[in-house]
């Protein structure tokens, strides 16, 4: 099954089909449900988690600021840099520099390839961080709040990802496979990939030191990851995933949840929208 993957060492390498995209909301944005007024959810598979996450949205105090909603596509449109419907990357006019999307929505990392300098902007527009190198990785861009992100392709010899920190200076090189999916959770303190093949598809969870903290095997399929606002709870949707490659055999609508603090999947079962 092909991913977008994109190789900045010689412009944009693209393999075909797109990733699906699911919005997180930031943490910092989530109001504490008072214990007095409402009984607590027990997060325990698909349908509970959703309760979950609606009751956190129902007592946001702010609408978070996505790169949906602020002025960074602004402030990008005047560096000519435009992005499609549900793109996570753009060239800028001048094919200087490529825009990297976050994939928690939270703000865009633009890559100038000349100069070899990332530089990380707030979804609010406010440029937060200038990481420079001495020669650009190759790879897809995401980012926390203190580590960047290269996501390597599946071809030329590289796979999984790497962690920088802001100095440009390599923390962790991760050879997990094909990395097919990948989402950094609210807070910033977890990194979640989905890679590997269809003889072994696993979700793994990282801390931004890049040390493991649980590992679950998934079938294979085109995976969604989202995470609840606390980042207590992880969600994995996956429409059509493989019941048996061999026979070409599909199965549908495939949702796993994942309590982060106990390390571990909570449930595996199915879902309606």
């Amino acid at each position: 099954m092909n991913k977008n993957i994109f190789c900045l060492s010689i412009g944009l390498c693209v393999c075909a089909g797109p990733y699906p995209v699911m919005a997180q909301k930031a943490s910092s944005d989530t109001a504490t449900v008072p214990a007095t007024k409402e009984k607590r959810i027990e997060v325990k598979d698909y349908k509970s988690f959703k309760e979950y996450v609606a009751r956190e949205k129902a007592y946001l105090k702010t609408k978070p600021v996505t790169t949906d909603n602020g002025p960074i596509r602004t402030k990008m449109a005047e560096m000519g840099v435009a992005f499609s419907p549900r793109s996570l990357y753009s060239l800028a006019k001048d094919k200087k520099s490529v825009a990297y999307q976050a994939r928690n929505k939270k703000g865009i990392a633009l890559v100038d390839k000349e100069t070899k300098h990332v530089s990380l902007y707030h979804a609010d527009g406010r440029l937060f961080e200038t990481v420079s190198f001495l020669e650009m990785p190759d790879g897809a861009v995401d980012f926390s709040d203190n580590r960047l992100f290269m996501i390597k392709a599946c071809f030329r010899g590289s796979s999984g990802f790497e962690i920088y920190d802001f100095k440009g200076l390599l923390i962790k090189r991760i050879e997990n496979g094909c990395v097919e999916n990948y989402l950094v959770s609210n807070s910033g303190k977890y990194f979640i990939t989905i890679a590997g093949s269809r003889q072994g598809h696993y979700l793994t969870a990282y801390d931004m030191s890049g040390e493991t903290l649980f590992r679950s095997e998934l079938p294979y399929g085109d995976a969604e990851i989202v995470f609840s606002g606390d980042d207590r709870y992880a969600l994995v949707r996956i429409p059509v995933y493989w019941k048996n490659y061999e026979k070409e055999l599909f199965e549908k609508k495939g949702a796993y949840t994942f309590d982060i603090m106990k390390k571990q999947m909570i449930s595996e079962d199915r879902y309606e929208e």
